[in-house]
């Protein structure tokens, strides 16, 4: 959403990192908002709310109104736990009023376009931030292996052909994402392919039979919204029957964001979830959870990783 720091310019540059406020309820969220509009770096070049509007009156809007909303729905191509997406499914209904949701046509936004954008970006912004803490052997030497890997991509010498193509396919994937939103007001999306995974775990290196050459795989329903610029909202919809909370988002047309609150409000009426922070404790079900647990295993994990990444790339984009 709007929460964010740095250059007013930054959401058409800056595509990884979107600060946002984290709340019991989604009128939590909007008050957290509006006490963060006053900061000089929410300076936007998109239209500002009305004036006498605020991001608390759109949850509470929100939560009182009785009709439901033009919904699709889209795993991102990805393969979500069986369990895990039938209550997204069921909750993006009721956010469209007891009307299912339409699936998004896969033709309607290029996933693999949104996957470059992202780590290219990534890896081109990380090697110019870190470059002088990396040519200080002792300070590369507490930068964690996953970073090092996002930094060694963004210094290989097809990188800066790579982010010319990456930034070309943000400007298409915008028109995508217009098209779209004149379609639909809200897409919903798993926020996660599975639920919690082991917390001892760094992060998963497969899922659903799903595997991941590097720690981003996982996140990938996550990170799409953040290139897309849409602001989203995740919010819980269910537990599965081990009781590990399942996550969906709700995604809008980028500046819509006082829009997405008040579709969110409106669903977490209907799901009528508890709102009070569970107490922490260990889960007795075995996860199973496959990763590195260990700086060196990480390491090993991403070994060539970025050579693999570039030369993947290379040929979709025939560079």
């Amino acid at each position: 959403g709007r929460a964010r720091g740095g250059d007013p310019s930054a959401p058409r540059l800056w595509v990884h990192g979107t600060n946002g406020p984290m709340g019991r309820c989604v009128r939590d969220v909007g008050l957290l908002m509006d006490a963060m509009a006053g900061n000089f770096t929410w300076s936007f070049d998109w239209p500002p709310l009305p004036a006498g509007e605020t991001y608390e009156a759109a949850a509470l809007r929100g939560a009182a109104a009785t009709s439901g909303w033009r919904v699709a729905f889209s795993t991102l191509g990805c393969t979500m736990r069986p369990e895990l997406e039938a209550l997204c499914r069921t909750a993006a209904k009721m956010l469209g009023g007891g009307v299912e949701a339409k699936d998004l046509p896969h033709s309607a936004i290029d996933l693999a376009a949104v996957e470059k954008a992202f780590l290219i970006l990534r890896g081109k912004t990380f090697a110019e931030t870190f470059q002088q803490t990396m040519a200080n052997p002792l300070a590369a030497e507490v930068i964690k292996p996953e970073i090092q890997w996002n930094i060694a991509l963004g210094q290989q010498p097809e990188a800066p052909a790579l982010a010319d193509a990456a930034q070309q396919d943000l400007s298409r994937l915008q028109d995508q994402v217009e098209a779209l939103f004149q379609q639909v007001d809200i897409l919903c999306v798993p926020t996660t392919r599975d639920a919690a995974f082991d917390a001892e775990v760094r992060y998963p290196v497969e899922q659903v039979g799903e595997a991941f050459s590097n720690y981003l795989g996982w996140m990938l329903p996550t990170f799409a919204g953040t290139v897309l610029l849409s602001p989203t909202v995740s919010l819980p919809v269910g537990f599965l029957p081990d009781g590990r909370p399942v996550g969906m988002q709700l995604l809008g047309p980028p500046g819509a964001d006082a829009k997405v609150l008040e579709a969110a409000a409106y669903l977490e009426v209907l799901l009528n979830l508890p709102t009070a922070c569970p107490e922490p404790r260990r889960g007795t079900v075995d996860l199973g959870t496959a990763g590195p647990r260990t700086k060196a295993e990480a390491k090993s994990h991403h070994e060539g990783e970025e050579r693999r990444i570039v030369q993947r790339f290379r040929t979709e984009s025939r560079l």
